[in-house]
């Protein structure tokens, strides 16, 4: 039974055109006007209500987080795709010579228009300068450049935003200079593990270290991040140090799944199979499917040995 040691909390789901948003109303209702017309994918009166509300309208954070979707939208599309070599994600259909043998495979791939990127970058680099406490501009940054995977890049703005949150004292306001979704603090804590465990999918390990020890010092009694630091430990081969790091989180949160199954993985990895079973029981008596399976079959292969 292969498993994956590294198991992460997603305890926030982001949702929106781009900036994991609200449908908000802006004055004369410009946003969601703006809306209606993105999600009729009508990009030609979306760039005259966008043209209309520069002129008339006020040009707040709202205006640029309208006009960086509308370059978004502009920017990405679809392509008929074929190669030979089987892609590894995507849905692709594989086509035979004359033989039977797999001669291909044809998909869709998305396509970007750098410069339409360009602009939108621009665009949310200005709202970003004259608005800097409107987080869902900085997150919408961090967002795209995930679904570009450029790690390097969304873990610069990250930084930013972390670094801002000191000097406004966490006083982070949201579309419509609303307060955020949920209270800021824990806001940011949340969108940060999400996009850590976005970077853990195709970052390589520079990055991905270099973020986790930024988001521990943000917040090092945080168990998702201290748990990250563990996990790091572990996948460089630092068994001990994980496994220690892993103790400590559990006698902080025994009740804690994702902790638990860590710490029973590293133990179970060093030999220490007495310490794994006990945990892995915990697991399997808990009353999540998932983890319950996992234990389950833990138990069952290490006992099988």
């Amino acid at each position: 039974m292969k498993r994956n040691y590294l198991h992460t909390r997603l305890t926030l789901s982001i949702v929106l055109l781009l900036f994991c948003g609200l449908k908000a109303a802006a004055q004369r209702n410009y946003f969601n006007e703006f809306i209606q017309l993105l999600e009729q994918e009508d990009t030609i009166a979306a760039k005259k209500l966008l043209t209309d509300w520069k002129k008339n309208g006020t040009k707040n954070g709202d205006y640029y987080a309208a006009l960086a979707n509308y370059y978004w939208k502009k920017s990405n599309s679809s392509a008929l795709s074929l190669t030979t070599n089987k892609p590894e994600e995507g849905d692709f259909l594989a086509f035979k010579d004359s033989t039977g043998a797999t001669a291909g495979y044809i998909g869709q791939v998305q396509t970007y228009d750098d410069k339409i990127l360009n602009k939108m970058f621009a665009t949310l680099d200005e709202g970003c300068k004259l608005f800097p406490n409107r987080l869902d501009l900085a997150f919408g940054k961090v967002h795209i450049y995930l679904e570009l995977g450029k790690g390097e890049e969304a873990i610069k703005t990250i930084q930013q935003v972390l670094e801002q949150d000191k000097t406004n004292h966490r006083q982070w306001i949201w579309l419509e200079d609303k307060p955020t979704p949920a209270p800021a603090p824990d806001f940011i804590k949340d969108c940060c593990q999400s996009y850590f465990y976005q970077l853990n999918e195709f970052a390589d390990e520079k990055v991905i270290t270099e973020l986790g020890e930024e988001l521990y010092n943000y917040a090092p009694t945080y168990i998702p991040f201290r748990t990250n630091m563990a996990a790091l430990s572990f996948n460089k081969g630092n068994l001990k140090r994980a496994t220690e790091l892993f103790e400590a989180i559990h006698k902080d949160a025994p009740d804690d799944l994702v902790v638990t199954y860590n710490l029973a993985y590293s133990y179970e990895k060093q030999g220490k199979t007495k310490e794994a079973i006990l945990l892995y029981e915990q697991l399997a008596k808990s009353n999540n499917e998932q983890y319950k399976e996992i234990g389950k079959k833990a138990v069952k292969e290490l006992k099988d040995k």
